[in-house]
């Protein structure tokens, strides 16, 4: 009977400690970048997201294999992003020239709310300009 009314006491007091869950991050946006008007030596880009942005950080196109954004983790990403970027506007569309031929690029992006919280993954698409 002792051990019976040990654990339901400590069954009691567990339950009385459980956690609830709650979602802190303010990741809640998905961007999609597309690339248009590619050309050997340039490109258009538009970032589209899925919820209200006021603006994000944006990187330069930069050759895909001198960056190594493969091998980063989120927290890498966003480092180099934050480092490399410029704060641009929502809508974002922004043409690029004096790129070179047959050559793949990428850019590093995040999307940021009014009050420049990040709410998007940092996130890397890349293009190929043509020969």
């Amino acid at each position: 009977m002792k051990k019976i009314l040990a654990l339901l006491v400590i069954g009691i007091m567990s339950l009385s400690c459980a956690k609830t869950w709650h979602n802190d991050s303010p990741i809640d946006t998905a961007v999609a970048a597309s690339f248009t008007n590619i050309t050997s030596s340039s490109v258009t880009v538009s970032l589209t997201p899925t919820n209200a942005v006021a603006s994000y950080l944006v990187t330069d196109p930069a050759l895909a294999d001198a960056v190594g954004y493969l091998s980063m983790d989120a927290k890498g990403r966003l480092e180099y992003i934050q480092e490399h970027g410029r704060e641009s506007d929502s809508p974002y569309e922004k043409s690029y020239t004096s790129l070179s031929a047959a050559t793949t690029y990428c850019i590093g992006f995040v999307a940021r709310k009014a009050d420049g919280t990040i709410c998007s993954a940092p996130t890397f698409s890349t293009f190929t300009t043509t020969e």
